[in-house]
Formats: C-alpha cells, sequence, structure tokens
C-alpha cells in the first residue's frame, strides 16, 4: 500500500493518517487513513498538479464522527516565476461518501493563508 516516503499528516480519534506515494506509481500519491485498534487502511487517491504544490489536511468532524482530508494546492510564488498569481483550489474528501468535493461557498478568502516550506 504504501510505496516509499510515508510522512503522518495528522491522527484524530484513534485514525492516523499518512501521505505517500501509491503502490500502483510512482507518481501518484495517496492518502492512507489507519484505525489503529481494528488494524484496518483506507486508500484514498489525491488528486495533485505537476505545477502547484499541495498540502494536505486531516481531521474528524465533531458531529459526524466521519472522517475528512482537505487538499489544498497553492501557487508557490518561489518556483513559479512566470505564473500569475491564483487562487488556492481547496478539495476535501469524506469517507462515508468516498469522494473529493470543493467547499460550497465561493466566496472564501484568497489571500488569507501563506504557505513556508523548510529546505533540509
Amino acid at each position: 500500500m504504501l510505496k516509499y516516503d510515508p510522512r503522518i499528516i495528522s491522527s484524530c480519534h484513534g485514525l492516523v493518517c499518512f501521505y505517500c506515494y501509491s503502490t500502483r506509481s510512482s507518481t501518484r500519491k495517496a492518502a492512507v487513513i489507519w484505525n489503529i485498534s481494528l488494524r484496518k487502511t483506507v486508500t484514498v487517491a489525491v488528486p495533485t498538479s505537476d505545477i502547484y504544490p499541495t498540502t494536505l489536511g486531516f481531521g474528524v468532524c465533531c458531529e459526524t464522527s466521519d472522517p475528512k482530508i482537505v487538499n489544498i494546492r497553492y501557487n508557490d510564488m518561489w518556483s513559479q516565476d512566470n505564473v500569475t498569481c491564483i487562487p488556492s483550489q481547496v478539495e476535501v474528501f469524506t469517507l462515508s461518501t468516498g469522494v473529493w468535493r470543493s467547499p460550497y461557498s465561493s466566496n472564501l478568502p484568497r489571500k488569507s493563508i501563506y504557505f513556508y516550506r523548510m529546505i533540509r
């Protein structure tokens, strides 16, 4: 399931979410939600872009107890010299529906998030 370089996104309510390359392809990214106590996993294909970097978040809805993955694709101003500023693209994966959806509101803040990348 996890080909290489798995990274923990977050853990919540006994679930751990990893981000890694899928075993099916060396370029396809996947999120894996792992229920440690039940020893079960769910693999979710993560939509990515060759142009824009991706950041993931993970949590469990306190009202429905439904795990959710948030996918944010953004413009990295250091690597995109000739690309004009575009708004971030946000998608939410809900485990109960099994699909990625954009937030219902189109009135999202455009410049409220700043991504900082540490170089190792």
